[in-house]
C-alpha cells in the first residue's frame, strides 16, 4: 500500500525520500502485524498513558492561559502553508488566530478536529473505559475541542459499541442522550455560548443542507464533477504536491472523500478499502467491525486513513478485540 501511493506520484518526490519512506512504512508494519497479545495490549496502554499525559499538561496550560494569566508565546506557521493561518505557540499548547469566539483546545496539534479524532478512536479502542484515569482525560480532551465532527465520532462510537451490551447499558445510552439533548436545548435558547457557536449553529438546515457540512467548497466540488471524475485523473489521481501547489479553491474544500479521489484516485480509494477489510476479515470480531464503520465514517469527512496514528490503532484493537478473553486477563 505505501509503495502504491508513493510510486503513482513518483515525479512530485525525490528517489531518496520514496525509498525512505516506503521502507519506514513497510518496516512499521512489519513490527505491528507481529505483535503478540500481549504486546498489543501493552503498546496501546502505553499510547493511551502518554498520549493522556500530553493531553493533561496541555489543558493545564490551556485552563491557565483561559483564567486571562498571560503566557509567553511565539507565532509559527505550518511548512509556509497557506490553507493554515499563523498559530500562536504557547509552547504547551496551541492556538489558531482565527478562533476569536473562543479558543478551542488543540493541544499541541494541528486542527482541533485532529486532536479530537484522535481520541474518538482511542476511546473506542479502549471499550469507553472512563474508570480508566488515562482513557478520562482523553475523554475530557475530546469534549474541549468542540470538534462537531469527533462529537459525532464519540456519540455514534459509544452508540454502537454499547449497542451490543446489555438492555442496562442502552438504558444509560438513553439518560445520556436525554441530558445531552437538555443541555443542548439550554445552549440553543442562550445563542452566545461556545457550544451554540460552534457545535449548534453548525447543525441548522438552510438552503437545502446542513450549515456544518462545509467540507468541501463549490467550487471544488464543480472541480471534482466535471474535471476529475470525467478524465483519466478519477483512476490515480493528480498527486498531493499538484494538488496543494496547483489548485486554490475559495471556502475550505480541503476535507473529505472527494479530496481523496483527487489526490490517489479511486484505484487508491480501492486499495485503502482492501486494506482495511483484510484486517477485518482476518480478525473479525463484532467490534471490529463497529470500529470499521466508525473509520468510513470519519473518511468520509476527513480522509486521513493513511495515517500511521489510524492505521496503529486498527490493527492494535484488531488483535485486542479477536482476543478479548485474553484481554480481560490482562487487566
Amino acid at each position: 500500500m505505501s509503495f502504491y501511493f508513493e510510486f503513482i506520484h513518483f515525479d512530485e518526490i525525490a528517489i531518496g525520500d520514496f525509498f525512505s519512506f516506503v521502507f519506514k512504512r513497510f518496516f512499521f508494519l512489519v513490527i505491528v502485524l507481529t505483535l503478540s497479545i500481549q504486546e498489543a495490549v501493552g503498546l496501546l496502554k502505553l499510547i493511551t498513558k502518554y498520549f493522556s499525559i500530553i493531553l493533561f499538561v496541555s489543558m493545564l496550560f490551556w485552563i491557565v492561559h483561559l483564567l486571562g494569566t498571560k503566557l509567553p508565546y511565539s507565532i509559527i506557521r505550518f511548512q509556509d502553508s497557506v490553507t493554515y493561518p499563523e498559530f500562536y505557540n504557547y509552547y504547551f499548547f496551541i492556538k489558531a488566530d482565527y478562533l476569536t469566539f473562543f479558543p478551542r483546545f488543540q493541544s499541541i496539534f494541528l486542527e482541533p478536529g485532529h486532536l479530537g479524532m484522535i481520541c474518538a478512536f482511542l476511546l473506542f479502542a479502549n471499550q469507553y473505559d472512563l474508570k480508566d484515569k488515562y482513557v478520562l482525560c482523553i475523554f475530557c480532551a475530546l469534549l474541549l475541542s468542540f470538534s462537531l465532527a469527533a462529537y459525532v465520532l464519540l456519540g455514534c462510537g459509544w452508540f454502537l459499541f454499547y449497542l451490543k451490551c446489555e438492555k442496562r447499558n442502552i438504558i444509560y445510552i438513553f439518560l445520556l442522550l436525554s441530558m445531552i439533548s437538555v443541555l443542548c436545548s439550554y445552549a440553543w435558547e442562550k445563542e452566545d455560548n461556545v457550544v451554540n457557536e460552534y457545535i449548534l449553529s453548525r447543525l441548522v438546515y438552510e438552503d437545502g443542507k446542513l450549515s456544518g457540512d462545509n467540507r468541501t467548497s463549490e467550487d471544488f466540488d464543480d472541480y471534482f464533477s466535471k474535471k476529475i471524475m470525467t478524465s483519466s485523473d478519477c483512476l490515480i489521481g493528480i498527486g498531493p504536491k499538484t494538488f496543494q501547489t496547483k489548485l486554490s479553491f475559495s471556502g475550505s474544500g480541503n476535507s473529505s472523500y472527494k479530496v481523496f479521489i483527487v489526490m490517489d484516485g479511486i484505484v487508491g480509494l480501492l486499495i485503502v478499502l482492501f486494506f482495511y477489510s483484510g484486517i477485518l476479515l482476518k480478525y473479525y470480531t463484532r467490534e471490529l467491525f463497529l470500529l470499521f464503520i466508525l473509520y468510513v465514517i470519519s473518511f468520509i469527512q476527513r480522509p486521513y486513513a493513511l495515517w500511521d496514528s489510524q492505521i496503529l490503532i486498527y490493527i492494535l484493537s484488531a488483535f485486542i478485540f479477536s482476543n478479548e478473553r485474553k484481554y480481560k486477563l490482562l487487566n
